[in-house]
């Protein structure tokens, strides 16, 4: 079974670039899959939060128990609402929190959900910034693929997507997205050495020459992928080639795309490097998610469920008239 939507993400580098600490078939819902848009319902929130006592205390969900490493700096599929927000506000770098309803769900009949969770180093466009069309202005007013307000001058980005009722969110994938610096563009092989450290040798790595299982976006210099069955094994390259649109490269590494996901995937990380205007062996930016495509299918469907009773019983109890039979 498999589902869509859209969104964008990252990796971290402190001196020489250290990064990151610590299926069956897709297609249409006729195929047992299912889809969300991009289009979407925008901000909740959006603030400038004060900092916590840093490091943050976890709960014992957010250690990783087992299995093969699934996280982004500490951010895994799994982690509750708090800890994932914990961990963000313990980064200096990020300033502006901002918050959406839904994504992979249809829709919340009106209770307060939060399903996205953006923290980026960008600060707010303004009325005329947001109001001019792409590409008659200078300054990139980012959206999220219309799922928050306008921001510019990002070049750090966290999205964390959730499930689950008001005060039970669990975090079901991770989007990192970083921009380097026009003076410290880093060599590809020194992202892909550092990705290779955390995650171990890949699945997959194609450049845009050979992008068949890849999908990616103009411009990009290399999309790599460490893609996993259910039992948490890495699938067999003969095997994964043959995935296209399911396992492999339904999910995007960068949030604003189209994504897809079903349950016969488990664990999947991607990245991709953006390459560098003149020299595809330098990257511009780095785009990372990490998702457990079964655990997020399983979870949105239940999310639906919970969210359809409560609505029901809450009209239940409100009473209504009732039919004359």
């Amino acid at each position: 079974m498999h589902i869509r939507s859209v969104g964008l993400a990252i990796l971290a580098l402190s001196g020489s670039l250290a990064l990151l600490a610590g299926c069956g078939k897709s297609g249409d819902p006729a195929d047992g899959g299912e889809r969300a848009d991009a289009a979407g319902d925008k901000k909740a929130a959006q603030a400038r939060r004060p900092r916590r006592e840093c490091p943050p205390q976890l709960s014992a969900a957010a250690t990783r128990q087992s299995g093969p490493v699934d996280d982004i700096v500490g951010l895994r599929p799994g982690m509750s609402y708090d800890d994932v927000l914990a961990v963000l506000e313990c980064r200096d770098e990020l300033t502006t929190f901002q918050t959406a309803e839904t994504w992979s769900i249809q829709q919340n009949y009106g209770f307060p959900t939060r399903q996205l969770l953006r923290a980026t180093n960008g600060i707010a466009c303004t009325d005329a910034e947001r109001s001019t069309r792409a590409g008659q202005s200078a300054v990139a007013c980012d959206t999220g693929g219309d799922r928050f307000d306008a921001l510019k001058n990002i070049t750090e980005e966290f999205i964390v997507l959730f499930t689950g009722m008001p005060g039970e969110e669990i975090a079901r994938a991770v989007w990192r997205r970083s921009v380097f610096p026009e003076d410290g563009y880093p060599a590809n092989a020194s992202l892909v050495e550092a990705l290779t450290e955390k995650y171990g040798a890949p699945l997959l790595q194609e450049s845009e020459m050979t992008h068949y299982n890849a999908a990616p976006r103009p411009g990009s210099a290399l999309t790599i992928s460490w893609v996993y069955d259910l039992q948490g094994r890495m699938f067999p390259r003969d095997k994964a080639v043959t995935f296209r649109l399911d396992c492999t490269n339904g999910m995007k590494p960068w949030f604003g795309a189209q994504h897809s996901w079903n349950s016969g995937c488990g664990l999947t990380i991607r990245a991709e490097l953006m390459a560098v205007q003149g020299s595809r062996l330098m990257a511009s930016a780095m785009d990372v998610v990490v998702v457990d495509q079964a655990a997020l299918f399983a979870a949105s469907r239940e999310f639906e469920a919970r969210l359809a009773a409560a609505y029901e019983e809450k009209a239940r109890k409100e009473g209504g008239a009732k039919p004359d039979l």
